[in-house]
């Protein structure tokens, strides 16, 4: 998931953005001999963040925020162990942002993810 957005207001020496949003993955799961077939879909949590940055003189900046794609374990998504998961989609609600300013959260907001 990508999070893109612009923060203003900001007063604190250093800022830094945090993202949380929980889905539901939708799950395909192979088997050794390569054929297909649906698994267990699965709740899944992905989290991303800045790094602390310096405050701008003018006191508003623009981040992007780039999550890790979220890993599911083979079992219990699938038959057992042999058989691979593959993530084929997920489905989020929303997500929230929360802003840190010299380290303590500042602003939080929930989005919807789209």
């Amino acid at each position: 998931m990508i999070c893109n957005g612009k923060v203003a207001g900001l007063g604190g020496t250093t800022f830094q953005l945090t993202v949380e949003a929980r889905g539901t993955a939708i799950i395909e799961c192979e088997n050794p001999g390569g054929n297909v077939a649906p698994g267990q879909d699965t709740d899944v949590l992905i989290t991303g963040s800045t790094q602390p940055q310096p405050t701008p003189r003018n006191g508003s900046a623009r981040y992007r925020i780039s999550t890790d794609v979220p890993t599911v374990p083979n079992t219990p998504t699938c038959p057992n162990d042999s058989w691979t998961a593959h993530i084929v989609d997920v489905i989020f609600g929303n997500a929230t942002i929360t802003l840190l300013e010299d380290g303590n959260t500042s602003d939080q907001v929930t989005v919807p993810v789209q």
